[in-house]
């Protein structure tokens, strides 16, 4: 089965953002958030700025948590801003060289 995530930005105050910090036992964001919703129920959201996050605990939300923040570094322009200044000071990555393919060793037939 698979599920769709839908991830939008709420305003501060949202009732989702509000529902789902009730369930955590956390104080609701100020600001804006990301909520990510799995088959049409809001199920966690991330502060905009990626400083906090809430969870319905009755949820497995792991890799939906995972997935906002890394949503929320794309919409600040972190790993790409991080990457720019690594190369703008020289620290470019060396090229990855693949090692080399072990043949695979098959028995004959006789």
């Amino acid at each position: 089965m698979r599920n769709d995530i839908d991830i939008r930005i709420a305003d501060e105050g949202d009732a989702a953002v509000l529902r789902i910090a009730r369930l955590d036992s956390a104080d609701p964001f100020a600001g804006r958030a990301l909520v990510a919703s799995v088959a049409g129920r809001e199920v966690a959201a991330v502060a905009y700025d990626g400083t906090a996050v809430v969870a319905d605990p009755f949820v497995p939300t792991a890799d939906v948590v995972a997935l906002l923040r890394e949503r929320s570094e794309q919409l600040r322009g972190v790993r790409v801003a991080r990457r720019l200044r690594r190369w703008h000071r020289g620290e470019r990555s060396e090229r990855r060289v693949r090692p080399a393919s072990v043949p695979v060793l098959r028995p004959r037939a006789t």
